[in-house]
Order: C-alpha cells, then structure tokens, then sequence
C-alpha cells in the first residue's frame, strides 16, 4: 500500500501508512486553533481531539522543547508532527492508544504524545466508510490509467508489427491514421493501370 492513500490538503489531510503500526492508518489535521488524530485498523477508529490550549498542556506533559505561543508557531509544530508521523511509535493501553511522534537533530529530541481513545461504532463507520471510498476512488482511478496505458501499448503494437511487414516485404509502412488515405490513392493507380492497358 502507497504511504499516502490519496491527496489531501491540511483541512483534509490523506491517510498515511504507519510503518510502526502493522496495518494501521493515520490522519491528523492540525490547525491553529486545535488538532484531531484519528487512527484505525480498518475495523475500529481511535481518535483524539484538543483545543490550543490543550495542546499546549500535552506539550508541556510531554517536555518537548519548542514554542507554542504565536499562530505561526504552532502551525509549524503541525507541519513536523505531520512530518513525522508515519514513523511513530505505538503503544496500546486500557483506554486505547499512544501514539508517540518525535524527531532528533542536532542532538535535540522533539517528542508528542497523542493519546487516542476508541470512539463510538457509529462515528467510526462513517470515518470507514469515507476511507473505502477513496479507495475506491484510487482503484478506480488507476484502472483508468491502465486502460489507457493498455491503448498505447496496442497502437505501438500495431506500428511495430507494420514496420516488420515492411521490412518483410519490401512494401510500403502507413500509419493507421492515413490507411484510408492509402487505399484510395493505391485503388487510383490501380484503376489508371488497368485503363491503360485497355486502350494499349
């Protein structure tokens, strides 16, 4: 499976691929004014969401080491959490799941913590089923790639197998596009040589 189901923008965010995860899936949208995590096997969904406020409450929790004041700020925090997010670490507990993203540079560690909780069958069919539904959309969209691929193939099939008759011949190649152009102007000459050998 690709590491991103399908395109997506920050207010819709694709789902990812957790390499840590088995064969689970996450999606985070992260704006200025709060984030939401949700997380599924394809069967249930975990989800965690947080205000601003909150979020600045986890980062302290968590002892990570960046500044959440300014709208810039935070944004920023979101585009490396987003960065970050395939390769995280996951962890189960009795309420659901922790979802640890984190980076080291220049000897500095930058970690958060989500902490995710199993939301209600209902909602969660929803998320599943807007999930199927772009794959839906891929499989769909790929079949038509494949199709016009497979077009291609049999035209350039068409003019590899011309070319050899050619060769094999010692006739002349015409494109498909002027076979019909071919043939009239062949069935002219015809015609002339066959009155010029009547009146001969």
């Amino acid at each position: 499976m690709s590491a991103r189901q399908e395109s997506g923008t920050r207010d819709h965010p694709a789902w990812i691929e957790l390499k840590n995860g088995g064969s689970k899936m996450a999606r985070l949208v992260f704006t200025s004014e709060y984030y939401t995590l949700e997380l599924t096997d394809l069967c249930s969904v975990w989800s965690e969401h947080l205000e601003s406020a909150g979020l600045r409450e986890r980062q302290q929790k968590c002892s990570c080491p960046v500044t959440l004041q300014s709208r810039g700020e935070i944004l920023h925090f979101g585009e490396f959490l987003s960065k970050h997010l395939p390769y995280a670490e996951i962890r189960t507990d009795e309420e659901g799941y922790a979802v640890k993203v984190g980076h080291t540079a220049l000897g500095k560690e930058i970690s958060f913590e989500f902490e995710l909780e199993k939301i209600a069958p209902a909602k969660a069919s929803l998320i599943l089923a807007e999930l199927t539904l772009g794959f839906k959309n891929v499989i769909e969209a790929l079949g038509n790639r494949l199709e016009q691929l497979n077009e291609v193939i049999q035209e350039k099939n068409y003019h590899i197998r011309a070319m050899a008759d050619a060769v094999s011949r010692s006739s002349v190649y015409v494109p498909r596009r002027h076979e019909s152009a071919y043939d009239d102007a062949f069935k002219k000459k015809e015609n002339r040589s066959k009155l010029a050998f009547q009146n001969s």
